[in-house]
């Protein structure tokens, strides 16, 4: 290779392509870095066609490329094998040790108890009998909603009870499951499970929802537009949809089962058990006015969304001052960057991301010098702390150029001096904030918006983490959550939303690859032909590169790619379906390749009449390019914008919009009622008994409903005198004792019958009754 030489262009100077690509790989090469030899695109073409960037190469070239990419590979095999084993055997001794110091605590977590009951198959036969005498009676009915984010493990702790009820007459077993809901792959949630649930033997035919109790029949339409006929869409579209034809040959010959379909697009196989069904708004829902309008962001990446989504906010807040406006994203970075482009619009907004405050330098920096303060010895803190944007704001030379030593030491004593002589005299919260301010010209919107975090913990600190900075330092580092404050603008992801619902809801996330997978060390692939049963086998997932010498590992890769297009074609779904009367749709700038991505924009691109052709139009001053549904939503005109229908808007459309009205509640207050207070207040002393003390304090504890429930319970029908029966008594009385570990006293007995008997006396008795 190093003898090699550059091939000249026709216009007889060098190639710009082979003489930057031809040093890398000599380089590689002489170093013995066989990932690097065989990521070199150079040799990968050479090795293939013999040929690089349209020029053929010299046989000394060809002769190099043919002994060092079966070599590179040959050595690449080994270190992967390594890599499996040494993950393996690292799994199960992070495994050993996490079960051995969770039994010296006495601590399991609910994957825990999942995970052991499945293992232990204890709720079959004997097992079976045990939980019942522990409950002191039988399970008759199961009824599992959410099953679409049921894992293997959670099925199979429970599958015998299912097989039980299944078994035996007079006992019902009702499953609630939405695929196109499912965007939990990433905890274990499969919806693949709900399809081998379907086949079990005595289950009634599938019974279609597709009836929305939240949205407008404009979103519907929108929904049905979208998903309707997506499988086709992709399939028509070469770039998406385009066979694999070596997957199952590279599955048999490695003498593992062929997934079905394997030889398909990975987005089409994604939607094979995604069955979608056309969707309706409720009859009470129908006159409902909607809209849904779509943006170019001015510019891309997540700043240039941020601005975009805070403007669509901006406007949507000021039309309607009392409707809920949701922001809903991917990623917590989306949230933190959107929460201040809101914020700084001046107008409040609710945070709820999970990131950790110190994904931001700016923090972190502040963070260091509370640390270095505590602990003087702390040389990471010292070289945080020296780093940009905190050691120009701050006035600190770089840790380095002390050298280390005497004046290293000297240096980190001098800083921590200052800092604790400032908390002294400014207090913590005051100090924090005098940081910020040396900082905030030197950061982004989002760190704004961390270090805006940061003050607010600052000024809620405790007296202890005031005494000691560093009890402030891990108050900040464990905080990974962020609870919502309650605002009517919630900024979130899309997980994050799933069974909420919101009068406008704006998408800030529609760029993103759909079903990409990335290579590199800790991600895997599985093979799992059965989703109630754990995989077959375990791969990794290597980069582009190295994926090109083996068809088996690339076969690996689609499986995975498979379960993230569904999952992430799921959050498409649950984003959108959030709204109940407007959708805000905010797209990156179109690209200059042009080139088809799997992504939500290109997917409405390919599927929503009169999308492409008006994204693709230059941007009107701010305003949606397209829209769908009632142009007045909101009382104002919206400017500009493709109508999806191509229609006018109607005649009467400026007439007022009627507003459903809120359900008026009638609060009751109960007798002797007192107001239940959070445990973290049952410490304390004066005030009322704390609920948790009622027992203890002759208060009713729960058993006197309890003991109405037990009898309502196993009433069925009334007799035509509507007496209740009292042989129920003692059966009732055994269940409610055994349930509150104590004998029932029997002046409550009487009372919760009598309110039984007096209940079955009116209007509930009257329904009892069979005809």
């Amino acid at each position: 290779l190093r003898r090699a030489a550059v091939p000249a262009t026709k216009a007889g100077k060098p190639n710009r392509n082979w003489a930057g690509a031809l040093p890398p790989a000599v380089r590689a090469a002489e170093s013995g870095d066989w990932f690097g030899v065989l990521e070199s695109t150079m040799l990968q073409a050479v090795h293939s066609t013999g040929s690089y960037s349209g020029v053929a190469a010299e046989t000394a070239v060809v002769d190099a490329a043919a002994v060092l990419v079966p070599h590179a590979l040959a050595c690449i095999e080994q270190v992967v094998r390594a890599r499996i084993e040494a993950t393996t055997e690292l799994a199960q001794l992070v495994d050993a040790a996490l079960w051995a110091r969770r039994g010296e605590n006495g601590l399991f977590g609910f994957s825990d108890v999942t995970l052991l009951v499945a293992r232990a198959h204890a709720l079959a036969g004997s097992g079976a009998a045990a939980m019942r005498e522990r409950l002191d009676r039988e399970v008759r009915d199961i009824a599992l909603d959410e099953f679409q984010d049921t894992s293997p493990a959670q099925w199979t702790a429970i599958e015998p009870l299912v097989d039980e009820v299944l078994a035996t007459g007079g006992r019902r077993f009702l499953v609630v499951g939405d695929p196109k809901q499912s965007i939990y792959a990433w905890r274990g949630g499969t919806p693949a499970l709900l399809a081998a649930v379907e086949r079990l033997p005595g289950l009634d035919a599938e019974e279609p929802l597709a009836v929305s109790f939240r949205s407008s029949p404009v979103v519907m339409d929108f929904v049905n537009a979208l998903f309707g006929g997506l499988a086709s869409t992709i399939a028509g579209t070469p770039a998406l949809g385009a066979a694999v034809s070596e997957g199952p040959a590279a599955f048999a010959a490695a003498g593992l089962p062929v997934p079905p379909g394997c030889d398909r697009a990975p987005v089409l196989r994604a939607l094979d058990g995604w069955t979608f069904v056309e969707h309706r708004s409720a009859p009470h829902l129908q006159g409902m006015p909607g809209a849904v309008c779509a943006y170019r962001a001015a510019q891309g990446g997540a700043e240039g969304i941020a601005q975009a989504v805070a403007g669509i906010v901006a406007d949507r807040a000021a039309l309607r001052p009392d409707a809920t406006i949701a922001v809903l994203v991917r990623s917590n970075d989306e949230i933190a960057a959107c929460a201040a482009a809101i914020r700084a619009r001046g107008l409040p907004v609710s945070d709820e991301g999970r990131s950790e405050l110190l994904d931001s330098p700016a923090v972190t920096g502040i963070v260091a010098l509370l640390r270095l303060a505590d602990q003087p010895a702390d040389g990471i803190a010292h070289w945080l702390a020296t780093r940009q944007p905190c050691a120009a704001a701050f006035g600190l030379r770089p840790m380095e150029a002390f050298g280390g030593g005497h004046a290293l030491r000297a240096e980190a004593d001098r800083v921590s001096a200052q800092v604790r002589g400032e908390l002294h005299a400014l207090g913590l919260a005051a100090w924090v904030d005098r940081a910020i301010d040396a900082l905030r010209g030197a950061c982004s919107q989002r760190d704004v918006e961390r270090l805006r975090q940061l003050s607010a913990m600052a000024h809620a600190a405790g007296p202890d983490e005031v005494a000691r900075p560093i009890r402030f330092v891990r108050s900040v580092e464990s905080r990974g959550a962020r609870a919502p404050t309650g605002e009517r603008i919630r900024v979130m992801t899309v997980h994050a939303s799933k069974g909420l619902e919101f009068d406008e809801v704006v998408l800030g996330t529609l760029d993103a690859a759909m079903g990409s997978v990335s290579g590199g060390q800790g991600e895997w692939a599985v093979l799992s032909p059965d989703p109630a049963k754990p995989p077959v086998a375990v791969a990794p997932v290597l980069s582009q590169g190295l994926l090109e010498h083996s068809a088996l590992l690339r076969a690996f890769r689609r499986e995975a790619e498979v379960e993230q297009a569904r999952d992430d074609v799921s959050v498409l779904y649950v984003a959108v379906t959030r709204a109940k009367d407007a959708l805000h749709l905010v797209c990156a700038p179109p690209t200059k390749s042009g080139n088809v991505r799997l992504t939500p924009t290109w997917l409405m691109r390919l599927s929503l009449k009169g999308f492409d052709a008006a994204f693709q139009q230059p941007p009107l001053d701010g305003g949606p390019f397209w829209t769908m549904g009632d142009a007045m939503l909101g009382g104002q005109a919206v400017a500009g914008g493709a109508q999806a229908d191509d229609g006018a808007a109607p005649d009467d459309a400026a007439a007022p919009r009627p507003v459903r009205a809120a359900p008026r509640i009638e609060w009751v207050a109960r007798p002797g009622a007192r107001a239940a207070r959070p445990p973290s207040s049952h410490e304390g002393s004066g005030g009322d008994v704390p609920e948790l003390e009622a027992e203890y304090a002759g208060g009713d504890d729960g058993a006197r409903g309890s003991l109405a429930h037990g009898w309502m319970e196993r009433i069925e029908w009334l007799p035509a005198d509507g007496r209740v029966d009292p042989a129920f008594g003692s059966e009732v009385h055994r269940a409610v004792a055994t349930e509150i570990g104590r004998p029932i006293d029997p002046a409550m007995a009487d009372e919760a019958r009598a309110l039984v008997e007096r209940a079955c006396a009116g209007s509930l008795g009257d329904a009892l009754r069979p005809e």
